[in-house]
């Protein structure tokens, strides 16, 4: 029972037998309609979804949508490939494909105080030690 995914490109066109399932009664076929759109994601100024265009990358879908947000992290950009579900690290002027996704996460926020406290503990913790040691050895 659930979903079941065909190739029928696979099963009718190459003969690939691992395609054929067998259907019982009440089953269905469903075929999505391949829309020709690309959705942007995340830290980018006006986030959704695009007209898709062949042979076009990320920047130009970026672009597209506004640009980057003030704090998207372009270093950890994401693509979602539609017909896989895989999560590509895209290299520059790796091509978008139709249904793709485009996942520009945000920076990661530092708590600086946090930060800065952990540090200043850590210190007083070291000297604290030199400071006993230098007793117990009398100097």
């Amino acid at each position: 029972s659930g979903i079941v995914a065909v190739d029928f490109v696979k099963l009718f066109v190459e003969g690939d037998s691992t395609q054929d399932i067998l259907l019982r009664d009440d089953d269905y076929i469903e075929i999505p309609i391949r829309a020709k759109i690309v959705k942007v994601l995340g830290q980018v100024n006006r986030p959704g979804i695009v007209a898709y265009e062949p042979g076009k990358n990320i920047t130009h879908y970026v672009k597209k949508v506004g640009g980057y947000g003030w704090h998207a992290n372009k270093y950890k950009i994401r693509l979602i490939r539609k017909d896989t579900g895989e999560w590509l690290r895209p290299k520059r002027g790796t091509i978008v494909h139709m249904g793709d996704t485009i996942m520009v996460p945000a920076k990661q926020e530092y708590d600086y105080w946090t930060i800065f406290r952990e540090a200043l503990s850590a210190t007083v913790q070291i000297v604290s030690l030199i400071i006993v040691v230098n007793n117990a050895l009398g100097k």
